[in-house]
């Protein structure tokens, strides 16, 4: 390694744990707009920095910025399709938008992907809220799965956590 990418490579790990404390005190203190902020300058350097797109998702949502939440995720997915948890903040914003065959879609994917019983139990608990919602099944599943409270399941937190798995 040269002594100018070691610089290189030294100054970026810098900036990436300044950019982690920065984040980390944004998102503790609901700042969304410094979280915005912090993320579209990993962002800048890395477009595909999942941590940083996950930010700027979630500051998207707690918005109620729902369209730029769904984009943000579908880059996200893009990035790793095996993560549920994408596809359920995806399907919540679509939700809330009023598009419900599309947050269908969303969370039966991300039953799909679901490994963990922790986030098969948040899948079922969107899926339910949506069918409450439309009053209608709105996502096949095994009928053996039991029903779960969502507002008990999710809280008041809003959509699930992104990365359960």
């Amino acid at each position: 390694m040269t002594q100018g990418a070691n610089t290189m490579s030294h100054s970026f790990l810098a900036d990436e744990e300044l950019w982690s404390t920065t984040l980390r005190q944004a998102m503790d203190c609901e700042d969304w707009d410094g979280v915005l902020a912090a993320s579209r300058s990993v962002l800048a350097m890395d477009p595909d920095h999942l941590v940083a797109l996950e930010g700027k998702a979630q500051a998207h949502w707690r918005r109620h910025e729902f369209q730029s939440a769904i984009d943000t995720a579908r880059k996200m997915i893009a990035l790793n399709p095996v993560e549920p948890g994408y596809l359920c903040l995806q399907g919540a914003c679509h939700q809330q938008l009023g598009r419900y065959v599309a947050a269908a879609e969303c969370f039966g994917r991300a039953l799909d992907l679901a490994k963990t019983p922790a986030m098969r139990k948040m899948v079922l608990a969107q899926i339910e809220g949506l069918e409450v919602l439309c009053g209608t099944r709105m996502v096949a599943r095994d009928e053996d799965t039991p029903p779960v409270t969502a507002l008990a399941a999710m809280g008041s937190m809003g959509p699930v956590s992104m990365r359960v798995n």
